[in-house]
This record gives structure tokens, C-alpha cells and sequence, in this order.
């Protein structure tokens, strides 16, 4: 598949295009293109740096070294906003924390047009990419610069939503990592500290003076995390609800301070 997305990139055309002229011998020139970009590939770089763009929930997103790279694994804990939101009787304030690429905060403002949608990131330089991805979708997204942690009483309150997909792989788990996320994406958007959980205790310390009384908050967790995560807000009287993803790892938690139905915790 890699190889195909990189040879169409060549013939600027699409993937379904290169079997209607399989039998096209290329030139020289794009012999010359084609063999860097599979020696970018073979040297580990992800196919979605090398072309500079993917797909996030049909949407069209930019990507570059300072963003991570979208998950299917996100699109789940964007659908669950959704659903949430569909059930919402007036227009929603939702925050995106640690936005990266601005996909989680362009999807909701796009999918949920009445909504009034913020995203924050710590980096300068991912901002620039999520500005540009927002008006590539010709989304409406507030976007802001700074540490959550240390600007969250600037921002306007109260919030209905806040969602986020935050740094999550601990130390022992970053030594796994593939050589495409571990040489490639940015370390400060997946390292959580020694087990992973410096992002949620910090945001179970503020998350009360963000959130509407009837506010709820989804994040993405990962692997044998979200029960831990689940934890931490039960600790502070919100009730909690455990998503799996479609591998059937428990990947998204929903914490409310109301009763949410279909409570796991």
C-alpha cells in the first residue's frame, strides 16, 4: 500500500488510477522521484510524513514532524463527542487540549456546526499546522497557544465539552516504540512521564474549575490505561464510562459529573 501511495504521488494521480495504466513504463525522471521516496520509506520515515498529508474521518489533514500523525484509534473518541453532543439541547463550548494537527477540534467544528470549538497546544509549531488544516476544511476553530496547566483560568468558562487525546506512553513503553513513531513524530506529544499518567492527574486537579456542572470530559488512553485514568476522576465524584476501540482495547473515557448511562465504573 505504501509503495502505491508513493508511486501515485509521482504519477499525480490516484491509487485506483495506477491500474488503469499498469503497463505505463515511467521515465527516467519519475524512476528518480520514486527511488527517494521509497529510501525515505525504507529508512522507517511514515508514508504520511513523506506525502505530507492523510485522512482524518474523511477529512483532509496535513501533517509534518511536529504533529502526530491521526489514529483510527481517535476517531472513536471523536464519535463519542458527537453522540454526546447530538443529545445536547443548546450549542456547545468544547475544548481541545493538546491539539497537534487540529484533527479532533476541525472534525467536531465540522460535524457539529452550532458548536463554538477552542483547541490549545503547547507548540508553536503545530499551531501553524492546525491553522492551516482548519482552513483547509473551512472550519471554525478557536485557536490558542500556551500550557493548559498554566492558562486554563484565561480561558472563557464554563465548558461543556473538553476532549482530549493527551501524551500517554510511558517510559517503558517508549522503548517499544516503532522506529516511524519513535525517530519520526514528536516525543513531547506521546511521552507521559515514567507510567504514563502525568497528563491525567494534573488535568483531575483542574478539570472542575473548566467543566460545566453538567460538563463531561473524553479522553484517549492508552493500552491497560483506561481503568487507571477512570479512576482518577471517580476520586473526584464524576462517574465514568469505558469505550473500547475496534480492536476491543479499552480506549476512551468519558467522565461526567451526572450519571452516564452505560457506566462502567
Amino acid at each position: 500500500m505504501s509503495a502505491e501511495l508513493l508511486l501515485a504521488r509521482v504519477l499525480k494521480c490516484t491509487r485506483i488510477e495506477l491500474y488503469l495504466q499498469f503497463e505505463r513504463i515511467l521515465t527516467a525522471e519519475e524512476r528518480r522521484a520514486y527511488r527517494e521516496l521509497i529510501h525515505r520509506r525504507a529508512a522507517r520515515e511514515p508514508v504520511q510524513y513523506i506525502l505530507g498529508e492523510t485522512e482524518f474521518m474523511g477529512i483532509p489533514i496535513r501533517v509534518t514532524p511536529a504533529v502526530l500523525i491521526p489514529r483510527p484509534e481517535t476517531e472513536m473518541l471523536v464519535d463519542s463527542v458527537i453522540e454526546y453532543a447530538r443529545e445536547a439541547a443548546c450549542p456547545l463550548r468544547i475544548l481541545d487540549i493538546g491539539t497537534g494537527s487540529g484533527c479532533i477540534a476541525i472534525a467536531l467544528a465540522k460535524m457539529i456546526p452550532e458548536a463554538m470549538v477552542t483547541a490549545i497546544d503547547i507548540s508553536n509549531e503545530a499551531l501553524e499546522i492546525a491553522v492551516a488544516n482548519a482552513r483547509l476544511n473551512n472550519a471554525e476553530v478557536t485557536f490558542l497557544a500556551g500550557d493548559i496547566f498554566q492558562i486554563y483560568r484565561e480561558l472563557p468558562r464554563p465548558l461543556d465539552i473538553v476532549v482530549s487525546n493527551p501524551p500517554y506512553i510511558s517510559q517503558d513503553d517508549w522503548e517499544q516504540l516503532q522506529p516511524e513513531v519513535k525517530n519520526y513524530e514528536p516525543a513531547s506529544a506521546l511521552q507521559g512521564g515514567d507510567d504514563g499518567m502525568d497528563f491525567y492527574r494534573r488535568l483531575a486537579k483542574v478539570v472542575q474549575e473548566l467543566l460545566a456542572p453538567q460538563g463531561a470530559l473524553f479522553l484517549e488512553t492508552g493500552y491497560n490505561q483506561a481503568r487507571a485514568v477512570a479512576e482518577l476522576f471517580e476520586a473526584i465524584n464524576f462517574q465514568t464510562l469505558i469505550r473500547p476501540d475496534l480492536n476491543q482495547i479499552e480506549r476512551v473515557v468519558i467522565a461526567r459529573r451526572g450519571k452516564v448511562e452505560g457506566d462502567k465504573g
